[in-house]
């Protein structure tokens, strides 16, 4: 389902890019920042990389009520990516260019849904997308982490929750309570 998501919303970014600018090749590759061997892999050449920084979930309570009773299932899932979208242009100003352009167009869109947003699965519920402040500090221990020399960069925190139904089983309706009280 991670894939999926990320997969949609950045070729949804691409193709803003193709209709503000003409391009034609995809400017937003979702990758690593660094290959096993620790170099920039060739995908990542003049573009804006995405690369997921950081994964959490929640639960979230609910009862399930069905005609016979209640139903016996995992909760949804809420699921929160953290994405590093960082430029690796060889032109720094064509990287900002385009830095600039998806901030742009997460202000603009910043709630995915399967009406904006036709590929996203049935299982997906809405997706919201909001940036994330770092402190100095915390950019310069995201970059130490990733291995690589800082680029110009966002991060972003994008919510989603999982409504994907899982085995299931009915319980019946509680009818009657009853307590068996020792006698004295």
């Amino acid at each position: 389902m991670i894939h999926e998501v990320l997969d949609v919303i950045f070729k949804d970014l691409n193709h803003y890019f193709a209709r503000r600018l003409g391009v034609q090749e995809p400017k937003v590759v979702v990758n690593n920042l660094l290959s096993e061997a620790g170099k920039t892999p060739p995908a990542n050449q003049n573009k804006l990389v995405v690369s997921l920084v950081n994964l959490t979930t929640d639960t979230f309570l609910s009862t399930n009520p069905s005609p016979g009773g209640f139903m016996k299932k995992n909760p949804p899932v809420g699921v929160n990516l953290e994405v590093l979208i960082a430029s690796f242009f060889d032109d720094y100003q064509e990287g900002l260019k385009f830095l600039w352009l998806a901030i742009s167009y997460f202000q603009g869109k910043a709630i995915f849904t399967r009406e904006n947003t036709p590929g996203l699965s049935p299982g997906t519920g809405r997706v919201i997308v909001e940036s994330v402040h770092l402190s100095r500090s915390d950019n310069y221990q995201l970059w130490r982490t990733t291995g690589t020399h800082y680029r110009p960069s966002i991060v972003y925190k994008i919510r989603f929750q999982s409504v994907e139904d899982v085995l299931s089983e009915e319980l019946p309706t509680i009818t009657a309570v009853t307590t068996d009280k020792p006698s004295l």
